[in-house]
């Protein structure tokens, strides 16, 4: 049978037969990218797939967003064994994703006597390029108690060393042409389940290195085993362009749910609660009907479009049903005004958790966490009733995904704010990763390999019946799954208050404000929270802001609320607070800006960010501006005054709104030329491209 090809405006795959690799060809190159088929360890044997013949490929579906997906089976040469190719690729992207399932004819074992985890994904040689750089995603940073995204080069000696590396993200440059592989996965760097394997001579593997699957798996008849996701893709430019075009991929291909893309703005009551809470009150003591519409009253007025309530919405965990006692119609009337107001309703859940008298519990009694072989004690969630700890990884997740979808129905709920998910969860056998026949440990180990592949699955199915469902996770503490598994299917909430007391040593005397029960340091007006909140806008090279949502305070004085609404433009699209008691002037300050930002904010989204100085630096300059339409904004953080001076990279549409502190002319290239006269600790915006109907 003749090789096997597709392809695209800018690449194509060929699949010849009687081989052991695929080849990612860059159009209008000469050489391609050779990537060797999986290596298994199957009844104590290791054995390479090597591909006898290829099927026709199979056109499985066109997703909305112009993404295809195709699926090829390989007959292997190895007895009783094929695999099954799965290929998503949109036309105008150089990125594309596979990965394998492994069947058999007859009942076999996948086993665990190599150290090096018994599987080889893929490998290819590299040798062509000269740099090389590692790009992870889950690095946690105590000082700013977050997730951020780093980058660590790699020279000849981690090949020559035979080291590892865990990425997700390995890139290789070279004088003419740049090229990506990643996985998708999620964890907290540096724990591993899959790494990219270093050899001599530039060469590269993808290994699994934990709980990729269970000694003695068996797969056979309509078993199989099924990989993650993998990504490759290449440019023939640098790595600029490699980064513009998978920043593009993660913005509109990775994601078959685009409603997830989108740079709404949020409010969350969470911030309102905590408030509430640190002057002596309950969390709850505001989560009512009255107070709730007059609050989305405001939020209408501020430019709010999508209203989260946090916890305490409910009567029980588990169940999720609304608390009737404190909105006694169901949600009937917040529904109806959010929806004559264009908003969209959001809601809190712990997806691990049931409360012990729970139908949910009932139900899925079986299905309990337990950690060291116990199961949990019964504890307050939020101050409603005692909840225990549920298993993702087993049935209970269809049961979970099937009370969101009646929610959708109910409630009109369209927004799902997952909290407090940790990656490590349950070591009980008999679910979905592990029975006693493995390890304690081994069956903790699978759990937290599963557990991002679990979230996905119930994802996947509310989507199924609620194409517009947003689901965001929040990682604003460490121990979670961070990775590109979830961003395939969401979003993440990636900084809450940024860091606490307890991140940092200070003495007595300054630990005195917690006792009004506020862990949180920068929770006042001003620059300072910024200086963290900002910290994430880090992954913007690669993965656009608009995935990292960061709420921001509208509090007065005006140079605060400027400051937050500033950092909001950027892309991170959040406030929360009591904002019911903003005064008449903030409410309009807050309005006007919200409407710049509208006119721009998809151009802002789909630009990367061009950031000069850091957070907390004299001067700040974050530039969005789209270089195709010269639409969008150029901010500054001033927290020194003086006079301060700016060329923007792009050239930039001239209608132009600006502040009195500032002159903007344009060069000859139509760049704008900016200059700020910064008094005291402040923020600028500059909006191009808008225009001024407000005033």
């Amino acid at each position: 049978m003749p090789e096997l090809k597709l392809s695209n405006k800018h690449f194509t795959l060929k699949f010849p037969g009687n081989t052991v690799f695929f080849e990612y060809w860059i159009n209008g190159s000469s050489r391609p990218f050779c990537f060797s088929f999986p290596v298994f360890e199957i009844g104590g044997i290791t054995a390479q797939i090597r591909i006898d013949h290829w099927e026709k490929p199979i056109l499985v579906e066109e997703f909305s967003n112009g993404v295809i997906e195709y699926s090829l089976c390989g007959i292997s040469t190895l007895p009783d064994l094929w695999i099954q190719l799965y290929i998503r690729i949109a036309n105008n992207n150089p990125i594309v994703r596979f990965r394998y399932e492994l069947f058999s004819d007859k009942l076999c074992r996948l086993t665990k006597n190599l150290s090096s985890g018994g599987i080889t994904y893929f490998g290819l040689n590299l040798s062509e390029f000269d740099r090389f750089r590692e790009v992870r995603l889950s690095e946690f940073n105590e000082m700013v108690h977050s997730n951020h995204l780093t980058e660590c080069e790699i020279d000849d000696s981690w090949f020559e060393s035979g080291s590892s590396i865990m990425g997700p993200i390995f890139i290789s440059m070279g004088k003419n042409r740049s090229f990506l592989l990643a996985y998708e996965h999620g964890s907290q760097y540096p724990d591993r389940f899959l790494e990219f394997q270093l050899y001599p001579y530039r060469s590269l593997a993808l290994k699994a290195v934990k709980a990729n699957y269970l000694h003695n798996q068996t797969i056979g008849g309509e078993i199989p085993f099924e990989t993650v996701w993998f990504e490759a893709g290449g440019v023939s430019g640098d790595e600029n362009k490699l980064a513009a075009e998978y920043r593009d991929f993660i913005h509109r291909y990775i994601c078959i749910n685009q409603e997830s893309r989108k740079p709404y703005i949020f409010y969350n009551t969470w911030g309102r609660q905590e408030k509430i809470k640190w002057a002596g009150e309950r969390y709850l003591t505001s989560m009512n009907l009255e107070y709730t519409l007059k609050e989305i009253d405001r939020a209408y007025e501020l430019g709010i479009e999508v209203y989260v309530l946090d916890t305490g919405w409910y009567n029980k965990t588990g169940d999720w049903r609304v608390n009737l006692t404190l909105f006694p119609d169901n949600l009937q009337l917040i529904r109806g005004k959010l929806l004559g107001y264009g908003m969209k309703l959001g809601l809190w859940f712990n997806p691990t958790t049931a409360a012990i008298s729970s139908d949910m519990l009932m139900k899925n009694e079986k299905f309990r966490v337990t950690q060291g072989g116990n199961r949990d004690e019964p504890y307050e969630v939020w101050e409603t009733e005692k909840s225990v700890g549920l298993c993702l990884v087993s049935p209970y997740w269809e049961d979970f995904a099937d009370r969101l979808t009646q929610l959708v129905k109910e409630t009109g709920v369209t927004y799902f704010k997952w909290d407090a998910i940790w990656q490590y969860g349950c070591d009980a056998p008999g679910h979905f990763h592990g029975d006693e026949h493995c390890t304690e440990h081994d069956r903790k180990d699978r759990y937290a390999y599963m557990l991002p592949i679990y979230m996905s699955k119930v994802i996947e199915k509310v989507t199924r019946n609620c194409p517009d469902a947003i689901f965001d996770f929040d990682i604003t503490e460490e121990g979670r799954c961070v990775g590109l598994q979830f961003l395939a299917h969401g979003k993440y909430f990636a900084i809450n208050n940024g860091p606490y007391y307890h991140n940092f040593d200070v003495s007595e005397q300054w630990k005195s404000p917690t006792a009004d029960g506020n862990p949180n340091i920068f929770v006042n007006p001003g620059p300072a929270r910024g200086w963290f909140t900002r910290s994430v806008l880090d992954y913007d090279k690669w993965i656009p802001s608009v995935l990292f949502l960061t709420h921001y305070y509208p509090y007065e004085p005006a140079s605060s609320q400027m400051q937050n609404l500033a950092s909001l433009m950027l892309g991170q699209n959040g406030i929360w607070g009591e904002i019911n008691s903003l005064p008449a002037a903030s409410v309009n300050l807050i309005h006007r800006h919200l409407a710049y930002y509208k006119q721009v904010r998809e151009d802002i989204t789909f630009s990367t960010l061009v950031q000069k100085g850091r957070p907390g630096d004299s001067c700040e300059w974050y530039e969005k501006i789209n270089a195709q339409t010269g639409k969008g904004v150029l901010v500054m953080f001033g927290n020194t005054g003086g006079v301060y001076h700016y060329i923007t990279s792009a050239s930039v549409n001239r209608e132009v709104i600006f502040p009195d502190s500032v002159s903007v002319r344009f060069d000859s290239k139509g760049r704008a030329v900016v200059k700020v006269f910064c008094k005291e600790k402040e923020a600028v915006i500059i909006y191009f491209g808008v225009k001024d109907s407000e005033r």
